[in-house]
């Protein structure tokens, strides 16, 4: 094949986190662009060194970029698995991409799920459809969280969500970083509804979302919320769980690939 789209993201170490979250995505890509070679690039060092030692060989988007390029594959795209375009997204993927640029003759970068206003309106409408927020119920999203261009686009899906005057309330586990817990639940506690469903803002349910969001230790947004009074029902799916969401991901690739 001439042309190629490799699907990169953080990655995980959770061999069953891998086949829920992620191998779905890249079986969506393989099935709508069956004229493009489809291969999955870590861009996490250190996850990539964990799943080697368990057999499991992901390469680093440099790699993926290098082996494609010994192929004489002449036209790739990468299409991120980011949800927005933090500090992951711009200082490992356009670098990289600078860097191999002249082995290729069409080298382009795809853009993260939250880029444009209507994504707001798209990701939210492919959450709901899976969601199933009860009547009474306030949902709570909480996803990574990082300086500069990444946690401006949760302020703008929350700027949203309040035009639609939804429940919904969007906030960072990332120490430091804004909206934070203290600010969700401030939010919460402007509703008379108690009844809270919790669930992660993020690609894949990992380590984070088993620690920061939805854990038994204290300080995990699940404990923190049903110390403060509320009724916590937690969804444990990642986003790449969601087939409204992974449509999303492939309208995203589309338009990378100029169909």
């Amino acid at each position: 094949m001439s042309r190629a789209l490799i699907f990169a993201h953080f990655g995980t170490a959770d061999k069953a986190v891998k086949e829920r979250c992620l191998a779905p995505i890249v079986e969506d890509f393989r099935f709508e662009f069956p004229q493009t070679e489809v291969l999955t690039a870590y861009t996490s060092a250190c996850l990539q060194k964990k799943v080697a030692e368990q057999g499991d060989l992901v390469p680093s988007l440099d790699e993926a970029l290098a082996m494609l390029a010994a192929k004489h594959v002449e036209h790739v795209y990468v299409q991120p698995g980011h949800i927005a375009a933090g500090e992951d997204y711009r200082q490992k993927l356009q670098p990289m991409l600078d860097a191999h640029a002249q082995e290729f003759t069409t080298l382009e970068l795809g853009e993260p799920l939250l880029s444009r206003p209507a994504d707001n309106q798209q990701l939210l409408y492919a959450l709901l459809m899976d969601l199933h927020v009860l009547a009474g119920t306030q949902l709570v999203l909480v996803g990574h969280g990082s300086p500069d261009t990444h946690n401006p686009a949760y302020e703008a899906l929350q700027a949203h969500i309040d035009k639609e005057g939804l429940p919904i309330h969007v906030g960072v586990f990332a120490e430091g970083e804004q909206p934070d817990f203290a600010a969700v639940l401030q939010r919460l506690q402007a509703q008379p509804d108690k009844n809270v469903l919790l669930a992660p803002l993020l690609l894949a349910n990992g380590y984070h979302a088993r620690r920061d969001i939805l854990g038994d230790a204290p300080e995990s947004w699940q404990s923190r919320l049903t110390a403060a009074g509320y009724a916590v029902t937690a969804s444990d799916h990642g986003l790449g769980e969601y087939p409204g969401v992974r449509q999303l991901f492939v309208r995203k690739a589309r338009r990378l690939l100029g169909e």
